[in-house]
C-alpha cells in the first residue's frame, strides 16, 4: 500500500478520537469523511486482490459488487438516522459525478502528451447501449410522475410511482444480469480486456482480512458522517442538499476517480470506462434500495434532469466512438473532457430536484384579509390547505360549518353545514379537517362523530355520520393514503383514544386506547416510514406515539418536552417533524431524538409545513406576548422570522402558491378590536389572513 495512502489511514483513529473528545460536528465531519477515501481506496484493492485469484467471471462480479462498498454502506448509514431526502441527492450526485466529472477529468489527463488514446470499439459500444437502455428506464418514472400529477383527482398517486419505478428497476436488474452474463460467461472472449491489469501480489487471507477490517471500519465513519450532517451544514450555512449532492459523492468516489486518473494517464482506457461504469451501475443499485425505504414518486421527478447528464455523455461519447476503433484525436479528446468537466459544474444546485425542498428565504408578509359572512368568527378550529382543489377549508363552529376558501385567488367561496356548532352537550364541532384525493371532506364533530362531506357534489354537503364510540367530540385525524384509512382521536374522553376507519367504507376498523394520555392531539401521516404519529399530552410530559396502521398498535412513544403538553404536529422533509409543545420541537420521525428546541416562538395548536417554500409554520406569541406567525427553516430546524399577526390563530399553507392562511378569531363582546382583519377594514367579525412571499 502507497505511504499516502497508509498515512491517510491515520484519519480513523483522529476522527474516532474527535468523537469521543465531543469536538465541534464539523471537525468530526470532516475527519471522518476523509478517512472514508482511503478506506475506500483499501477496499477497492482488496477486492481486486481477491478478483484476480477469483478469475474473469467470479472477479468481474466481486468488482461489480464491492467495488462501490464505501459509498453504498455511507449512503445506508446516512439513510438509517432519516435523512432519507440526502441519500436521493448523493444517488443523483453520484450518478452526475461519474458520468461527466470523471469520465471528463480521466480524459483530459490521458490526453495531455498524446495524440490519441485507444479503446475497443465493441466495448464501448457495449458501455453506450446499456447507457440508452438506463437513460431511458430513468427518464420513464419521471415522464410518468409528471403527467400522472396533471389528472386532477387522481387517487393514489405516489403508488402508482412506486410501482412504475419499482418495475423498472426489477427490468434493470435483469438487463444487469443479463450484461454480467453476456460479457463474463457467453462472450468473456470478446470482452476480455485486452490491457494488463497486473497479478496479484497478496495472499488470500491478507485480502479477505483487509476488506473485512476496512469495511467495518468504513461503517464506523459513515455513522460519524450520518451523526455530525446536520450541524455541520447548519455551521457552514449550506443545506443539507448541497452536502449530499456534492459532498458525499465526491467522498465516496474519491478513490475510484483517483483510480480513473491514473489509468488514463497510462493510456489504459478501457479500464477507466470500465471503472466508471461500475460506480454508475453501484448507484443504481442504490437508487432501488432507497426506492423501496422512499416509497413515492419524489425521485421519479429527478431521474429527467439526470437524463439531460445522460443524454450529453452518450453525445460526446458517440462522438468519440465514431472516429475510429483507435478512438480519437488529441483535440477530440480534450474537448469531449472539458465539455464533461463544465457540465458537471451547472448541476450543484437544489433547484433541479423536485421532491428535495428549496427554502425560500424571501421574508413573509401580511397581504390580505377574508371576510367571512354570517355570524362572527368568535369559535374556530383547525384549518386544511387541498393542493388538488386549490382551496382551503376551516372549521367555523361560529356557524356550525366548514368554510371554503379559494387558495388561489383568496376569496371565500362557500361552506360545509350540519355541525354541531360551538355549543354541544358532548363537545362542539367541527374540529379537525382534511380532504382525501378523492374529494371527501373529513371532520371531527361532537357527540363523537366523524362527518363525512362530498365535495363534488353541489353544493358540497355531509353524506356520512360515523360514530366513533366514545361519548365526547372527535377531534384531529390524519390519512394514510396507502390502505385508505383515517386515524381520529377522542380526546377527552376518561381514556383518551384513536379510531381506524377504513376510508372506502366508511366503517370503523378498531380503536386504540392511550390509558396513559391526559389527551390526544394532532396526528400525522409518515408515508416513508408508513406509520402514524400522534402528538400525545401525558402527566409525563408531551410524547410522540408511533401507531401502525396494520397491527393498530403503539410501537414506540418517544418523550418530546417534559414539561408541557403536546399539541400541534407536522410532517417536514428529511424525516423531521416539528412538535408543539410550549415551544416547537424538531424531532428525527426515525429514532425520536430532538433536533432543535425553537424559542423565538411559542407552539400553536396546528403547525404546518409547507412543502412549497420549505418551512413550518406555527401561530403563537412571541417574548413579548404579542401574536406571531412564526417561519421555522425546514432543512436546519432553525427560527427564521416572526410576522406581527394580531389575532391569528392555527395555519395552513398550499404549496403550489406559498399562501399561508390563519383565522383570525372576533374579539370578545365589548373588547377592542386589535386584530390584523382592522387593517383591511373589518372589525368585530374575524376574517381569514394571508401571508406570502
Amino acid at each position: 500500500m502507497p505511504l499516502t495512502l497508509a498515512a491517510l489511514a491515520l484519519l480513523v483513529p483522529l476522527s474516532l478520537a474527535l468523537a469521543l473528545l465531543h469536538a465541534p460536528p464539523i471537525w468530526v465531519f470532516a475527519a471522518a469523511a476523509a478517512a472514508i477515501i482511503p478506506l475506500g481506496a483499501w477496499i477497492r484493492r482488496a477486492t481486486e486482490q481477491v478478483a484476480e485469484r477469483a478469475g474473469p467471471a467470479i472477479g468481474g462480479l466481486l468488482n461489480v459488487t464491492f467495488g462501490n462498498a464505501a459509498e453504498f454502506i455511507l449512503a445506508l448509514f446516512v439513510l438509517r438516522s432519516g435523512s432519507i431526502g440526502v441519500v436521493k441527492a448523493t444517488i443523483t450526485g453520484s450518478i452526475i459525478g461519474n458520468s461527466l466529472l470523471g469520465l471528463g477529468l480521466a480524459i483530459l489527463a490521458g490526453s495531455i502528451g498524446r495524440a490519441k488514446q485507444t479503446f475497443k470499439r465493441d466495448r464501448a459500444g457495449l458501455l453506450a447501449s446499456l447507457l440508452i437502455l438506463s437513460v431511458i428506464a430513468l427518464l420513464l418514472p419521471a415522464m410518468f410522475d409528471y403527467a400522472e400529477r396533471g389528472l386532477v383527482g387522481t387517487a393514489r398517486e405516489h403508488q402508482l410511482d412506486e410501482r412504475l419505478s419499482v418495475g423498472v428497476a426489477i427490468v434493470l436488474i435483469l438487463v444487469y444480469a443479463g450484461n454480467l452474463f453476456y460479457t463474463l460467461v457467453t462472450h468473456r472472449d470478446v470482452f476480455a480486456s485486452t490491457e494488463e491489469e497486473g497479478h496479484p501480489t497478496w495472499s488470500l487471507g491478507k485480502a479477505l482480512a483487509v476488506l473485512g477490517v476496512a469495511t467495518a471500519a468504513v461503517a464506523v465513519e459513515a455513522e460519524l458522517v450520518s451523526g455530525a450532517l446536520e450541524p455541520t451544514a447548519e455551521q457552514l450555512g449550506l443545506s443539507l442538499f448541497f452536502l449530499g449532492v456534492i459532498v458525499l459523492p465526491l467522498v465516496g468516489n474519491a478513490a475510484e476517480y483517483a483510480s480513473a486518473l491514473y489509468f488514463a494517464r497510462q493510456d489504459r482506457m478501457g479500464l477507466v470506462m470500465t471503472s466508471l461504469r461500475r460506480q454508475r451501475d453501484c448507484a443504481r443499485r442504490r437508487d432501488d434500495v432507497v426506492r423501496r425505504r422512499n416509497a413515492g414518486g419524489g425521485l421519479c421527478a429527478a431521474r429527467a434532469r439526470v437524463f439531460l447528464c445522460n443524454i450529453s455523455l452518450i453525445v460526446v461519447l458517440m462522438g468519440c466512438i465514431s472516429g475510429s476503433s483507435a478512438g480519437g484525436t488529441l483535440m477530440a479528446h480534450r474537448i469531449a473532457g472539458t465539455l464533461l468537466v463544465l457540465l458537471s459544474g451547472l448541476f450543484p444546485g437544489q433547484w433541479f430536484i423536485p421532491g428535495i425542498p428549496t427554502v425560500d428565504k424571501t421574508p413573509v408578509s401580511l397581504v390580505k384579509g377574508i371576510a367571512i359572512p354570517g355570524a362572527p368568527l368568535a369559535s374556530t378550529d383547525l384549518l386544511w390547505a387541498d393542493e388538488t382543489t386549490k382551496r382551503m377549508y376551516f372549521a367555523d363552529r361560529s356557524n356550525s360549518a366548514i368554510d371554503i376558501i379559494d387558495a388561489e385567488n383568496d376569496s371565500f367561496v362557500g361552506r360545509v353545514t350540519g355541525y354541531i356548532g360551538a355549543v354541544g352537550a358532548n363537545g362542539a364541532g367541527p374540529n379537525g379537517v382534511l380532504v382525501t384525493p378523492e374529494g371527501k371532506l373529513w371532520a371531527g364533530d361532537g357527540n363523537s362523530l366523524v362527518q363525512v362531506a362530498d365535495l363534488k357534489l353541489s353544493p358540497p354537503r355531509i353524506i356520512q355520520s360515523i360514530s366513533t364510540g366514545g361519548v365526547n367530540r372527535a377531534d384531529e385525524l390524519a390519512y394514510d393514503p396507502d390502505d385508505h384509512l383515517i386515524l381520529i382521536g377522542n380526546d377527552r374522553d376518561p381514556v383518551p383514544y384513536a379510531t381506524v376507519i377504513n376510508a372506502d367504507t366508511f366503517r370503523v376498523v378498531g380503536t386504540i386506547p392511550f390509558r396513559e394520555g391526559t389527551g390526544l392531539e394532532q396526528p400525522v401521516w409518515n408515508h416513508e416510514l408508513h406509520r402514524f404519529f400522534i402528538n400525545v399530552p401525558t402527566a409525563r410530559g408531551a410524547e410522540l406515539a408511533v401507531v401502525d396502521p396494520k397491527t393498530l398498535a403503539v410501537t414506540a412513544a418517544y418523550p418530546v418536552g417534559s414539561s408541557c403538553g403536546g399539541t400541534g404536529l407536522a410532517q417536514g422533509p428529511f424525516q423531521r417533524l416539528l412538535v408543539a409543545c410550549s415551544f416547537p420541537f424538531i424531532v428525527n420521525a426515525v429514532n425520536g431524538s430532538i433536533i432543535s428546541n425553537v424559542t423565538q416562538v411559542g407552539s400553536g395548536d396546528e403547525v404546518w409545513y409547507n412543502a412549497g417554500d420549505g418551512q413550518f409554520y406555527v401561530t403563537s406569541t412571541d417574548s413579548s406576548g404579542a401574536t406571531v406567525l412564526g417561519v421555522i427553516d425546514g432543512q436546519t430546524g432553525t427560527w427564521r422570522q416572526n410576522v406581527a399577526a394580531p389575532g391569528a390563530r392555527n395555519v395552513a399553507a398550499l404549496a403550489s402558491n406559498n399562501h399561508i392562511f390563519t383565522v383570525v378569531r372576533s374579539p370578545a363582546a365589548g373588547v377592542t378590536d386589535t386584530t390584523l382583519c382592522t387593517r383591511f377594514g373589518m372589525r368585530d367579525t374575524g376574517c381569514v389572513g394571508v401571508f406570502t412571499h
